[in-house]
């Protein structure tokens, strides 16, 4: 009788093969279960802000926790064994310098209400609503977006809602179709700059760190005012006829809302 035949060496290759594609078809498995946790704690994130019942600082501070409780009990593991999203890689946004720059445009903003640098313009475009109330709106929307290219645009739009909420009352104009263009046109006039919006600061700093060239101040500019400009169009002449208000309610949101307030409170130690 004849001997078996003994294994041959490519046999026992195909053999390691085979165990080595089941690792790997194992990892992509733990990867994908991980993605797909990860992509419900974002949906779960958008429904947190979304739902106004919840303050929005326990809500962040609940979706970080939830990140950070999820890749400790199932990390991603690195070719060394090391957890590729751990605590310290969740964190690091907090320690990028463009979180501290958005801050500090925030407080600019803030210091330029505060200590009337914008008072001059805003009693010109004020003398101008005595007159022509509506070349007097459009021309306010404008200034807001020339003025949220070089300031970020959020402190921008904090700055103006008092200015266009007293025009739309002297034009009849209701408040949601007054304060809806404000918020695009700023967002229209960030996009031209680099520092107009927090987006582009990110894109610039990711950039920078994936090797590219850094991007400059004025780099966004060109394709920025051509969307800036058929974007500024639609939003004054187009976006205030769409906007749905109830003309019931109109009248009376327009009278409690008009007035802004701000106020400071001073505290003592006794």
């Amino acid at each position: 009788m004849l001997a078996p035949a003994r294994p041959t060496a490519a046999v026992a290759l195909n053999k390691n093969k085979n165990k080595s594609m089941t690792a790997s078809e194992l990892a992509i498995q733990s990867t994908s279960l991980q993605m797909w946790g990860a992509f419900i704690i974002i949906i779960g994130a958008m429904v947190v802000l979304a739902w106004d019942r919840l303050p929005d600082e326990i809500g962040s501070i609940a979706i970080i926790t939830a990140l950070l409780l999820f890749f400790t009990f199932l990390p991603v593991t690195g070719a060394n064994g090391e957890n590729l999203l751990g605590p310290k890689t969740i964190l690091a946004g907090f320690a990028n310098p463009i979180l501290f720059t958005i801050l500090s445009l925030l407080v600019m903003g803030q210091g330029l209400f505060q200590t009337g640098a914008i008072e001059y313009p805003t009693k010109i475009v004020t003398r101008l609503g005595r007159h022509k109330p509506a070349l007097a709106f459009v021309a306010a929307l404008l200034v807001a977006g020339l003025t949220s290219a070089f300031l970020n645009n959020t402190p921008v739009l904090v700055i103006f809602i008092p200015i266009i909420s007293a025009m739309a009352l002297s034009i009849g104009l209701n408040l949601g179709r007054a304060l809806m263009p404000l918020s695009f046109i700023t967002i229209l006039g960030g996009m031209t700059t680099l520092i107009g919006s927090s987006a582009n600061l990110i894109v610039a700093a990711v950039a920078e760190e994936g090797g590219l060239a850094p991007i400059e101040f004025f780099d966004f500019t060109r394709p920025g005012l051509v969307l800036a400009g058929v974007g500024a169009l639609y939003v004054i002449f187009v976006l205030p006829r769409i906007v749905h208000t109830p003309a019931r309610e109109s009248k009376n949101k327009n009278r409690i809302r008009g007035r802004q307030f701000l106020t400071d409170i001073f505290l003592f130690r006794p």
